[in-house]
């Protein structure tokens, strides 16, 4: 998981194919708070895009330390590489968790909740 090149979305490409970026650390979020202390260190020493992710998952386990781990990584300038459904993009590490903290702020979704049919793609705006 440290070793992750690239920040995907729960799909990827034309055909919206799982994304084994996302769905390892959407596994490791679904462990819980015995997750918390290899996410904290990934935060800390992970690629760009593990920490992003890495954070992320730590919002899914508990808010709190979800949001104080974003709040740090703001000032990451690391580049970062997207991809969101066809669409590859990027920004830096930083960019990305400010909008994350302003986007969980105004109530988006947890970037790790299973989607379902009565969810709406509008509560994921931060991305």
């Amino acid at each position: 998981m440290a070793e992750v090149k690239e920040f995907h979305g729960s799909s990827i490409g034309f055909g919206s194919a799982p994304s084994p970026y996302y769905y390892k650390f959407q596994a490791e979020a679904a462990k819980g708070e015995g997750a918390i202390p290899l996410l904290e260190q990934l935060v800390l020493d992970g690629t760009p895009a593990a920490r992003l992710y890495a954070a992320l998952a730590l919002y899914s386990i508990d808010n709190d330390r979800g949001i104080d781990a974003l709040e740090s990584l703001k000032g990451d300038t690391s580049p970062l590489v997207t991809l969101f459904d066809c669409t590859r993009g990027g920004g830096t590490v930083g960019e990305f968790a400010a909008a994350a903290v302003d986007g969980y702020r105004k109530g988006a979704r947890d970037f790790f909740h299973k989607l379902t049919a009565d969810d709406d793609p509008k509560d994921f705006l931060w991305r």
